[in-house]
């Protein structure tokens, strides 16, 4: 996947994009009530993530989280309904979405078919307490691939 900017873009809107991520998974699926592979499904059919996938500044830098959830979900946030951010399984789940297409290269579209968000909600309890690579090398193993990353092998065994 080719990307547009600089390694340093690329870590600053990947910061952006797994808390935007996070946040529209936990609001779609505890304030929404939408399934999450639903959601999953939604996501990767919008123009936000091709603008993600792009690292287009005008789609990152130029919308909160909240209106980014509204081009998804076709409709309006509503501010009234509650979710408690960054503690949720369901938060955990865009955020890894977010990080492993930015530190791997893996399109959302790839990430969300081959590892649905289901899936990668059971797996919260205990890769969420674990260093991020363990997450990422599941992914990886489970798609068939071999990614090397900061001097990781990630996936099936390296020669």
């Amino acid at each position: 996947m080719e990307r547009k900017g600089t390694k340093e873009y690329d870590e600053y809107y990947t910061e952006i994009i797994k808390d935007d991520l996070g946040f529209m998974f936990e609001y779609a699926t505890i304030a929404e009530k939408l399934d999450i592979d639903v959601f999953g499904r939604k996501f990767i059919e919008s123009k936000v993530c091709a603008g993600f996938e792009d690292y287009d500044p005008f789609v990152i830098m130029g919308k909160s989280a909240a209106e980014h959830l509204e081009d998804v979900l076709g409709k309006k946030y509503d501010h009234s309904l509650e979710v408690n951010s960054f503690y949720t399984s369901e938060y955990w789940v865009g955020w890894v979405y977010g990080w492993a297409n930015g530190a791997l290269g893996i399109s959302f579209k790839d990430l969300i078919m081959k590892y649905p968000p289901s899936k990668l909600l059971e797996d919260y309890h205990p890769y969420h307490e674990m260093d991020i690579t363990q997450i990422f090398d599941k992914i990886v193993k489970t798609l068939g691939l071999i990614i090397r990353v900061d001097g990781l092998n990630l996936g099936a065994a390296a020669p």
